[in-house]
Order: structure tokens, then C-alpha cells, then sequence
């Protein structure tokens, strides 16, 4: 299963993103998971974007199939609107895969 966890802060601004683990081996095996590659997709961009734009206080990208990112709060504005773009992609697949994606939101 792929859990995806994203905390808000007491301002009301997504404070940090992790993402882990993998799908069932039903949507393709080992580099051919196509609900893998979309999860990876959107979390790799918005890490990949948050790194070039400096918003990033703490980043682990420890293996395969786990990344964690903690904001910083000086560019909110623009992290609540890319978080909550990968938000959005995250909720259409897990309305396709609802049995292979665990989102938890945080306050």
C-alpha cells in the first residue's frame, strides 16, 4: 500500500509531505506499476520544485518508494498552492485505487 501523509501547521499551511511504500504488484510488476509511477510522478515534482524554489527546511529521501519533505513558512502562499495542486492528483487516483492509497491530512 502507498501512504501518504500530509501535515498542516496551526496557520492553516501545509507544513510537511511524506510519501511510502508501494502498490500491489496487480498494477505491474517492479518498474512497470503504473500507480507507483503516478504517486512518484507527482511527489518527485513537487520535491524536485519545492528543492529549486528553497522551500524546503528537511528532505529525506531515504530508498525506493519513500520521500519526506518539511516546508518552510516563509513562502506558504506558494507551497498551499503547489501541495494542494499534487493534492488534487493524489485524490483522483485514490478514487480509481481506494484499496492501494492511504491519504492521511494532518492538523
Amino acid at each position: 500500500m502507498i501512504e501518504i501523509k500530509i501535515t498542516i501547521d496551526s496557520d492553516k499551511n501545509y507544513h510537511s509531505f511524506l510519501a511510502q511504500g508501494h502498490a500491489t504488484s496487480v498494477h505491474g510488476g517492479k518498474g512497470n506499476n503504473i500507480l507507483c509511477a503516478a504517486i512518484s510522478v507527482l511527489s518527485q515534482t513537487l520535491y524536485i520544485y519545492a528543492k529549486k524554489k528553497s522551500w524546503l527546511t528537511f528532505e529525506k529521501v531515504a530508498h525506493d518508494g519513500f520521500l519526506e519533505m518539511v516546508f518552510n513558512k516563509q513562502s506558504s502562499y506558494e507551497i498551499n498552492l503547489a501541495v494542494g495542486m499534487v493534492l488534487e492528483g493524489i485524490n483522483n487516483l485514490l478514487k480509481q485505487y481506494p484499496n492501494d492509497i492511504k491519504l492521511v491530512i494532518e492538523d
